[in-house]
């Protein structure tokens, strides 16, 4: 078991729901809430599964430990606007309408695969990067194929979420 990334297509309303649900401090509803989004079938979503950190660092060069450097590669990542700590058990954030679109721009922006021509496990491993599984150098090809198609699939959600207008939520748990 590890911690996972969900990013899940929200309108306002239902943000602004999220929010008051959070500040009534009734965590049960909060995770009803996140549930029912989870089961709108109209709206986009997108499980990374373990690779966040992982593609963050390939792009950014900084780990979820250290993120000083703010980017909207960070934002697509980790979200723009995170939710206390203290008012959640899990790492929760969002991007506004606004913010998803300069973020759909952005990684449309990106040839990921120049960053995958200097993709080296060690500097992963030595930084300790998310998931660690970078002692499993026979499986560096599988590993890049699999952050390639992360970082594609983050896009798609990004790009399709601007067209619509809506927020993203980001939740890693």
């Amino acid at each position: 078991m590890g911690l996972i990334a969900n990013y899940q297509e929200i309108n306002t309303e239902d943000l602004d729901r999220i929010v008051e649900t959070i500040e009534s401090e009734v965590e049960i509803n909060l995770y009803r809430e996140l549930d029912n989004l989870a089961n709108n079938e109209s709206l986009n979503q997108y499980n990374m599964d373990k690779m966040w950190d992982s593609l963050n660092f390939l792009i950014t060069e900084e780990t979820h430990e250290d993120l000083s450097f703010k980017s909207l590669v960070t934002d697509a990542i980790f979200g723009s606007c995170q939710f206390p700590d203290d008012m959640v058990d899990i790492y929760l954030a969002f991007v506004a309408p606004d913010g998803v679109c300069d973020v759909a721009d952005a990684l449309n922006d990106i040839d990921i695969d120049e960053y995958l021509d200097e993709f080296d496990m060690k500097k992963f491993a030595k930084y300790e990067v998310y998931p660690n599984i970078w002692e499993h150098e026979d499986e560096k090809e599988l590993i890049k194929a699999d952050l390639k198609t992360c970082f594609e699939d983050l896009k798609e959600f990004y790009t399709e979420t601007a067209k619509n207008g809506n927020c993203a939520l980001v939740f890693i748990g």
